[in-house]
């Protein structure tokens, strides 16, 4: 069964199917107040160490619970790491992160994904920062 999510439609004259009503929130968002914060990383001998922050990209504020990825780049053999979720500041931290190159995909309901590449180097800490954009659309 497939749910399709429409655009809105501001035209007076569009009947949408009461069968697959979307709708977008287009209100400015506000801020929060919610401070992001980098996690504190100690580099480990013959390890990459990955630290950064996801925030809300209309607001400036950390996104706490988002799920942040680490997986070894298209051609490579690297380990995966299990997904983790920010802290109340956006934070997260990967140490002991193998050498080599890696994919860093970043999720969180209610915004679009983003991704970054890294290179874990030995002995490195290595910040990396997300702005994740809502996605304020919503239907059945």
């Amino acid at each position: 069964m497939a749910i399709a999510v429409h655009a809105c439609a501001r035209s007076p004259e569009a009947r949408p199917d009461v069968m697959s009503m979307g709708w977008c929130d287009t209100e400015p968002m506000k801020p929060v107040g919610r401070p992001a914060r980098i996690p504190a990383a100690v580099p480990v001998s013959g390890f990459g160490t990955l630290t950064g922050w996801v925030i809300q990209r209309e607001t400036g504020d950390a996104l706490g619970s988002a799920g942040v990825r680490l997986l070894p780049a298209a051609g490579t053999t690297g380990p995966s790491y299990s997904e983790r979720p920010t802290d109340e500041y956006g934070g997260f931290t990967f140490d002991s992160v193998v050498v080599g190159r890696y994919q860093i995909r970043v999720r969180r309901l209610n915004s679009y994904q983003d991704s970054a590449s890294f290179q874990a180097l030995p002995g490195s800490v290595d910040t990396v920062r997300f702005a994740l954009r809502a996605y304020r659309c919503h239907g059945y």
